[in-house]
């Protein structure tokens, strides 16, 4: 069953013991680098999953913050147009520490 399934069914069953009736050395070297090679693949693969659920996270990281900074400037909206005196749609620095100064920010 070792074989079976460590070595890809029928066709690693009879490498393994076409190897093993050369010298048994042969068959556990076989053996050993089969599964050497089948450890350093599940290390690859995982290498691999973890860099994408990283990479996700941190895409998701990067939309919270657009997010959150889209709902700042939409709340801080309204108070600068309350304070933009001259009406221009535009904001001095006066403008600017005035709405900064009041409370209701």
């Amino acid at each position: 069953l070792l074989l079976d399934c460590t070595l890809s069914g029928t066709r690693g069953k009879a490498l393994i013991r076409e190897a093993n009736a050369e010298h048994p050395v042969f068959a556990i070297m076989l053996l050993i680098f089969v599964l050497l090679a089948n450890v350093t693949m599940m290390g690859v693969l995982t290498g691999l999953l973890v860099q994408t659920v990283k990479t996700v996270a941190e895409v998701e990281k990067e939309e919270n913050a657009m997010v959150q900074l889209k709902e700042t400037l939409d709340s801080l909206w309204p108070c600068v147009l309350r304070h933009d005196d001259d009406g221009d749609s535009t904001i001095t620095e006066q403008e600017f520490n005035t709405c900064m100064a009041t409370k209701e920010t």
